[in-house]
């Protein structure tokens, strides 16, 4: 008895110590940073390591910004961004073709333009309940994005936001989520066949799937939203695509829709 004891202490300790590395925050030597009005603006990053966790404090002082192009081409391969950070701004991690997993904190309200575009290693992302406003470009050309989950918080989409995304298989709609996209938001998102839009949505913007040229089915599990040419493809006949209503819902005959096949369910 005692002996498994020992043995379940051991396990337990071993367990808390992996715990403690792969949690590590990074020494803020392998930072430039900025002191404004007693918050921190990370500059740039200076270190080597491949995993990288941002410390939430710096000299005692909140971590709110990664600044312009702050890791911008860097060989980073993972990256942990505290809840402190509000904003994450242009090209902070622009191009870093390393880079297959993001874990965004809490707090941050506002992903500026191109912040992550060109990050071709990542596969899943995760966007932050709270998030307000995804920046233009702000993940286009992550060509290697399979799946992403969109908060229902986003209230300002810039275009472009996830243009050739030529992976992009899966999006995930927050239940809630009442306006989708902006011009060219999914734009040449190749890989999308079928997409499910929660029974909260309300209008989905022109131009927001344009050119996605092997979209097949479109489920909608409520009325039908206000919606135009968010799906436009210049000479592909809208029939190809399949608008699946469910019985009891409304608005499935305005004009917009008889362009495409209506099924029901």
């Amino acid at each position: 008895m005692l002996f498994m004891k020992r043995i379940i202490l051991l396990l337990c300790s071993i367990a808390i110590i992996l715990t403690s590395c792969t949690s590590a925050v990074t020494d803020i030597s392998a930072f430039e940073y900025t002191i404004k009005e007693d918050t921190v603006l990370i500059k740039s990053y200076v270190g080597q390591e491949k995993q990288v966790v941002i410390p939430s404090e710096i000299e005692g002082y909140p971590v709110t910004a990664i600044g312009f192009s702050a890791f911008g081409r860097q060989d980073i391969e993972t990256v942990v961004i505290p809840d402190t950070v509000t904003v994450i701004e242009e090209y902070a991690f622009g191009d870093c073709l390393y880079l297959s997993e993001i874990h965004f904190g809490s707090g941050l309200i506002t992903i500026e333009d191109n912040a992550f575009y060109g990050c071709v290693s990542l596969k899943n992302l995760e966007l932050p309940k709270g998030l307000q406003s995804i920046g233009e470009c702000a993940f286009s050309a992550c060509i290697g994005l399979k799946q992403v989950f969109i908060p229902n918080s986003i209230e300002h989409w810039r275009q472009s936001a996830f243009m050739s995304d030529t992976a992009l298989t899966t999006i995930l709609f927050e239940e809630g989520t009442k306006t989708i996209g902006g011009w060219a938001t999914f734009h040449a998102c190749y890989s999308l066949e079928t997409i499910t839009f929660p029974d909260s949505v309300e209008l989905i913007e022109d131009g927001t799937f344009m050119r996605c040229a092997f979209i097949k089915d479109v489920i909608f599990n409520g009325n039908a939203p206000i919606m135009n040419e968010a799906f436009y493809m210049e000479g592909r006949d809208m029939k190809e695509i399949n608008i699946h209503y469910k019985e009891g819902t409304s608005g499935w005959d305005a004009e917009v829709w008889q362009k495409y096949t209506l099924v029901k369910s």
